[in-house]
Formats: C-alpha cells, structure tokens, sequence
C-alpha cells in the first residue's frame, strides 16, 4: 500500500506517483487536504481521493484506515491508469 498526499503541487511526489503507477496495479491510496488552495490537476481530478482537515488530520485517521483496509480487499483489477491502458503489461518484479 502506498499513501501520496497531493495536498501540494510538488514535482517529486507526481513523479513519484508516476513510478507507482507505472510499477504497480494497485493500492495506491491518494490523500488530499480539503483546504488547499492548489487546484488538483486534470490528469489526477477522475481519481479517489480521501479528503482530509489539514487543521486537524487525527479526524480522519478511522477514514484512513477504512481507506486502507477496502484498498487491501478490493478485488478491482487495477487504479493505476498506467495498468488500465495496457492491461497486458506485467507489474515490476
């Protein structure tokens, strides 16, 4: 399982993401403080998001963990967009 935070706009965690996506079909599980003045980027708006208080993140640590436990029991093939437009590619060993 892999938690980003898009809170930001910051170049390392998209690229970071990137990776991810590219390496792994799933449970990659995106954070997103409701406060933020940064517009989310078209190439991420279509995606699940678990929107969070960023004066008080501890209220969302039960949504979090829901977030994660459903992301584990998912039977869904894939949330990488990566793995979704090349359905026979193969995850990274």
């Amino acid at each position: 399982v892999v938690l980003c935070d898009v809170t930001v706009h910051n170049a390392n965690v998209f690229y970071e993401l990137g990776i991810r996506h590219a390496l792994r079909k799933k449970r990659t599980i995106l954070l997103r403080g409701r406060q933020s003045a940064d517009v989310i980027p078209f190439d991420l708006l279509t995606d699940r998001y678990l929107a969070y208080d960023l004066d008080a993140p501890e209220r969302s640590r039960a949504a979090l963990a829901d977030m994660i436990a459903a992301s584990l029991a998912s039977d869904r093939d894939t949330d990488s967009p990566v793995f979704r437009m090349l359905p026979g590619l193969d995850e990274a060993t």
